[in-house]
């Protein structure tokens, strides 16, 4: 029964997505590449407010990092089970039974904290002097027995930037986000961002167009 509703409702889901496919104006970006790559989110749901930034860490490289509202959001999960935790030590050192259960929920929030700085908070890098761009603090090592598994793209694999929007709603109302993935020369995507600020969405995808001396698909 469970089954029949799920697919039920994938079906739906799936309807609702490819309409609003049709609804959209391809035609005036004027590259058949756009019937080929996909039009849905990359990434389901995205934060109401402005979680990540591009900023200029060099004269030949950018990069996506936490804003400040990025980073706040991802520490107060750390500071919430730092604090918990603590507080379950001292119960637990008083001979409190309870202290287990505020050590586990003191668990459950420092390993939300990591989840989000490891999902929000990688950042992505922008090297127009090596033409790469990668994910990571470190600059993949390339070379011999050194290269690294971590996925490199160079600017001459991107096709195209696209920004997207999805309507996401939660318990408190719904509210608009707006993704930005780069198209690249095989029809596939690559992920970036994925937040509600779209202000932000729209002048860091400009940035990214200069510097990658591609157009901007955008649909949102």
């Amino acid at each position: 029964m469970f089954d029949k509703l799920k697919q039920k409702l994938e079906t739906k889901i799936r309807e609702m997505q490819q309409a609003q496919i049709a609804r959209m104006d391809l035609s005036r970006f004027n590259d058949p590449m756009t019937e080929k790559v996909e039009w849905t989110p990359m990434k389901s749901g995205g934060a109401n407010f402005k979680t990540n930034i591009l900023k200029q860490k060099s004269p030949s490289q950018y990069a996506f990092q936490l804003s400040k509202g990025g980073i706040i959001f991802t520490g107060l999960f750390g500071v919430i089970g730092t604090g918990v935790s603590i507080g379950g030590l001292i119960a637990l050192l008083s001979g409190e039974v309870v202290a287990l259960f505020f050590l586990f929920v003191g668990l459950i929030f420092t390993v939300a904290s990591f989840f989000l700085y490891r999902t929000m908070g990688t950042p992505i890098y922008f090297d127009s002097s090596m033409g790469m761009i990668w994910k990571g603090k470190n600059q993949p090592k390339l070379a011999g027995n050194q290269q690294d598994k971590q996925r490199v793209i160079y600017f001459n694999e991107v096709h195209a930037i696209q920004i997207i929007s999805e309507r996401v709603r939660s318990k408190n109302g719904s509210y608009s986000s707006y993704e930005i993935n780069l198209v690249l020369g095989d029809s596939s995507r690559f992920h970036l961002v994925d937040h509600g600020n779209y202000a932000q969405i729209q002048t860091d995808s400009e940035i990214l167009s200069g510097i990658l001396g591609k157009p901007i698909w955008d649909v949102s």
